[in-house]
């Protein structure tokens, strides 16, 4: 056999070779190949609002530091007061708002199916580091607390939903006692009888919780470094990293107090409030924030809670922000918990 049908022979079984690595790769759900074609795969979807009767009120001032403090309220009509279900935007802490896409999927559907809804801005770190945001979501909570009577939902049946940052910041706000994170006054706190920022329930949608251990997470959750680099994901300790940006410090240089004091998963060791139930959806196929930053926080709150008051759901081949978190097939998982939950 010549040189060049020897080459051609390598070339043929490589080729085979790799054929197989990317076929058995998505058979089994595992490994880069898998993670590269469903990330480039996934497609936005055609998800029409539902229609809603009720009131709207829309970019409601709850404080005052800053114009990016606002909400709007959606409350169907009914012949009970309806729970509430506040909405916590993502947006890598940068950008979006509390009118983003995946708000949007969240409360035309939740609006639609007997809730009232509240999806909430916040100041975005480009004005202000941490912890602005999460005190920005703690003093919306209790403005929406001290005022439900006006806008006709209960006050006693709070819920609280984030996305990617939003589930960071939702997680914070329900893990984190009254007294923390509390700097910022709502509108008419002064005022009003002191309320409490606690929520009955949790929904979690792939949030990022630890910051400091991201690199390690992708490498458990097997996404090899240089997959999230590829995608604009900095490293912890470069300028351009969505983490230095939000902390406006090196999160290298912290301590072990001061990551503790950023960590949800580290608040939801020691809950108090025993009531507490929480639901979390993470995408198997997720290189924007490791799977296993949501598996952590699972167990935490199992042995926090109880078993039964927490449930984990990886879904299959979904990427982060995956519109198929937002149909209402998922969606429909989502209000079957909360209907149980408040």
């Amino acid at each position: 056999m010549g040189e060049k049908q020897i080459s051609l022979a390598l070339g043929i079984v490589v080729a085979i070779l790799f054929l197989f690595w990317i076929i058995k790769s998505l058979v089994t759900g595992a490994g880069v190949p898998n993670l590269i074609i469903q990330n480039m795969a996934a497609f936005k979807r055609n998800i029409p609002a539902l229609a809603f009767a009720g009131k709207s009120y829309e970019h409601i001032q709850y404080a005052m530091k800053s114009p990016a403090e606002y909400l709007d309220i959606y409350v169907p009509d009914a012949q009970e007061k309806p729970p509430l279900l506040i909405l916590v935007h993502g947006g890598a802490f940068i950008y979006d708002d509390s009118q983003s896409r995946p708000a949007k999927l969240m409360y035309q559907y939740m609006r639609a199916n007997g809730y009232a809804v509240a999806t909430v801005n916040y100041r975005l770190a480009q004005e202000a580091r941490f912890p602005a945001a999460v005190c920005d979501v703690k003093a919306a909570v209790r403005y929406l607390r001290a005022n439900a009577e006006q806008y006709g939902y209960d006050a006693e049946r709070f819920a609280i939903w984030g996305e990617s940052a939003g589930g960071y910041l939702a997680c914070m706000a329900a893990f984190t006692e009254d007294e923390l994170y509390s700097d910022v006054a709502f509108v008419g706190e002064n005022q009003a009888k002191p309320v409490s920022g606690g929520v009955s329930a949790v929904v979690d949608f792939y949030g990022v919780l630890d910051f400091d251990k991201s690199i390690s997470d992708f490498a458990l959750s097997g996404v090899p470094r240089w997959l999230p680099r590829l995608i604009g994901m900095a490293d912890l300790d470069s300028d351009k990293s969505i983490v230095t940006k939000f902390l406006g410090g090196n999160i290298e240089t912290y301590t072990q107090e001061q990551r503790n004091a950023l960590s949800p998963t580290y608040f939801a060791k020691n809950l108090k409030d025993k009531r507490l139930q929480v639901y979390i959806q993470h995408g198997s196929v997720d290189i924007t924030v490791p799977k296993t930053q949501s598996e952590r926080l699972y167990e935490t709150l199992k042995s926090a809670l109880g078993d039964e008051k927490v449930t984990y759901c990886e879904m299959k081949n979904l990427k982060h922000g995956d519109d198929r978190f937002y149909t209402p097939k998922n969606l429909e998982l989502v209000k079957e918990f909360l209907d149980k939950a408040i």
